[in-house]
């Protein structure tokens, strides 16, 4: 049960990551078409900045949430690893 939580747990990481940057697209795409769309004057100049700008800062904060959930499954590997290590040590010592 234990493994398949934890195997299920990296594909919700990764299912959120490749969500997250298909959601960041979809919102830089909106915006960029609603600010060149303004019917009181858009500007194509804004709408490629504000693409950019919402491409680079949805895609940093992707990458940062998804780095900060993959730090905490690295730290349940190594912790079971050490445990794995520990109790093999202690077979060794007490036969």
């Amino acid at each position: 049960m234990q493994n398949f939580m934890i195997s299920s747990y990296r594909k919700l990481v990764a299912l959120i990551i490749v969500l997250g940057m298909i959601g960041v697209v979809i919102w830089a795409g909106t915006q960029a078409y609603l600010l060149s769309a303004n019917p009181y004057g858009g500007d194509a100049g804004m709408a490629i900045l504000a693409f950019i700008g919402i491409l680079i800062g949805g895609a940093l904060y992707v990458i940062l949430i998804g780095g900060a959930l993959y730090v905490g499954l690295g730290i349940y590997d190594n912790t079971k690893k050490m445990a794995e290590l520990l109790e093999k040590q202690l077979e060794k010592t007490s036969a």
